[in-house]
């Protein structure tokens, strides 16, 4: 699977523009509510609801936002 790229936004309104959430979330475990694997798991729920994919959907993680995301990797893009 291709990295896609993510912003999101701590709750004390740090921006974070990511290219691959899982590793960004391995990466910096120290700062996140939970486990790396449940918080991507948590923005990656946010997506779905925000796409109309889910029926009980919810709009942020233990405080955490998705501002926007992208289903291309941005970095990839510069590079080329």
């Amino acid at each position: 699977a291709v990295a896609k790229s993510w912003v999101i936004q701590s709750p004390e309104g740090k921006v974070y523009k990511i290219n691959n959430l899982s590793l960004w979330a391995r990466e910096n475990e120290a700062i996140l509510p939970s486990s790396a694997k449940l918080f991507a798991a948590g923005m990656r729920d946010i997506k779905r609801s925000e796409q109309g994919k889910k029926k009980r959907g919810s709009l942020q993680y233990k405080g955490w936002l998705l501002l926007s995301w992208s289903e291309e990797n941005e970095a990839r893009k510069r590079k080329e």
